[in-house]
């Protein structure tokens, strides 16, 4: 039995080589990936000596594993610090945080909340084949969470943007800290290498 999204998407790609739709080869730039908004797995410390939300440059979440989906208005504080990681045949190749703000260095892992819109991530990674991409979160403890993961083949993928929603995305198809419109899209360019 087919259990997660990214088993279905492949099945589909069996179907299409069944059908002779053979993917195409050529690599990708995987320019950025944008997700709609930032899922609940933490909540922003508020820092009461600067009188201002802390944690936009460095992680500065509360564990919050058992985090409601909705809490009124204690959502706004609610978020993650989220990286992407990309992998090639079980190796990782890329790895890269949110992109917050111009004053962000490549080390820091921001602090991104739900009211903060989408969050963007610069790759600019080539990709060809079958690629993973796994979305983590970090804790303020330094754990490190999974919080969705979606495998998928470049030949397949349309031209310019792959979104896949929350259906389509192993481990946030049935997570309650992921909203029900939550999305992903991933921008890709042709790559002249």
């Amino acid at each position: 039995a087919l259990t997660i999204p990214s088993q279905v998407r492949y099945v589909s790609y069996f179907a299409n080589m069944l059908d002779g739709v053979r993917p195409s080869q050529p690599p990708l730039l995987l320019k950025r990936i944008i997700m709609s908004e930032a899922p609940k797995f933490g909540k922003r410390v508020v820092d009461s000596s600067v009188g201002e939300e802390g944690g936009d440059a460095t992680v500065a979440s509360a564990d919050s594993s058992s985090t409601p989906a909705s809490g009124g208005g204690g959502d706004a504080l609610l978020g993650c610090a989220p990286y992407l990681q990309i992998f090639k045949a079980g190796s990782l190749i890329f790895t890269t945080a949110a992109s917050v703000n111009y004053a962000q260095t490549k080390d820091d892992l921001p602090f991104v909340s739900v009211g903060d819109g989408p969050v963007s991530f610069v790759t600019e990674a080539v990709v060809q084949g079958d690629i993973l991409l796994r979305c983590r979160h970090l804790t303020r403890s330094g754990q490190r969470v999974s919080m969705f993961r979606c495998a998928f083949h470049t030949g397949y993928v349309p031209p310019k943007v792959l979104r896949l929603t929350k259906a389509q995305l192993d481990g946030a198809c049935g997570d309650k800290r992921f909203s029900d419109d939550f999305f992903l899209d991933l921008i890709f360019e042709p790559c002249d290498e």
